[in-house]
């Protein structure tokens, strides 16, 4: 019996952010540490994640696409990501 996909969060994260958000925080910390899946690294030290509602719908079915907005953006906002 296969257990399926499973994610990883910093509990310190989820208190601080919510589980949901700490989820996608560590999920993009994950693409970081990677040179392929959409991560463009540029010389000014800034890094981008390329996606779209749709792609982090799939990547995270339990969270609504609106959901998922609402955390980058509060993400964004806090100087997190």
């Amino acid at each position: 019996m296969s257990r399926g996909e499973f994610y990883t969060f910093v509990v310190a994260d989820a208190i601080k952010y919510g589980l949901d958000a700490a989820v996608v925080l560590e999920y993009t910390r994950q693409m970081h540490s990677y040179t392929e899946g959409g991560v463009r690294e540029y010389p000014d030290a800034t890094t981008w994640i390329c996606g779209n509602r749709a792609v982090f719908a799939k990547i995270f079915p339990f969270i609504t696409p609106e959901r998922i907005e609402e955390i980058v953006r509060m993400l964004v906002g806090e100087g997190v990501v």
